[in-house]
């Protein structure tokens, strides 16, 4: 079955403030995982004391071993997002060139979603430590 998060049916509003009910069930299905990717991103490993690996190691560790540390954020991402993200069947994490002439760090993720299948999505690490997820 194709759905948003029990707390997106509490809400009624995605994570952006995006109401549910303007997407189809297809759309709000795909836009719920994107969401949760975005907030696994920007959770701090060791900030939920009842599941002490979930989210990201510290970031500003990763950008204090640059260029080195872009492969272990990788392997992270992957590890961390089908640790804790079910709707994902796979996901495949590649390093892209930023488009800014900001510093930053940019992946696309391609996702396998249960019922779905293939969709991918770009995230961008900021030298702020904020991470954003979009959808291609």
């Amino acid at each position: 079955m194709l759905d948003a998060s029990i707390l997106e049916k509490l809400t009624l509003v995605l994570a952006d403030e995006t109401p549910i009910e303007t997407l189809d069930q297809h759309e709000r299905y795909i836009y719920s995982v994107m969401n949760h990717i975005e907030r696994i991103l920007n959770t701090r490993r060791g900030s939920v004391k009842y599941i002490p690996d979930y989210g990201l190691p510290d970031l500003s560790v990763i950008y204090r071993h640059l260029p080195g540390s872009l492969l272990v954020l990788q392997h992270h991402i992957s590890f961390t997002l089908l640790k804790y993200e079910p709707r994902l069947v796979a996901v495949q994490v590649k390093m892209i060139e930023a488009q800014s002439t900001d510093f930053m760090i940019a992946y696309e993720l391609l996702c396998q979603l249960k019922g779905i299948g293939s969709v991918r999505f770009t995230t961008t690490f900021d030298g702020h430590e904020m991470v954003r997820v979009w959808r291609e």
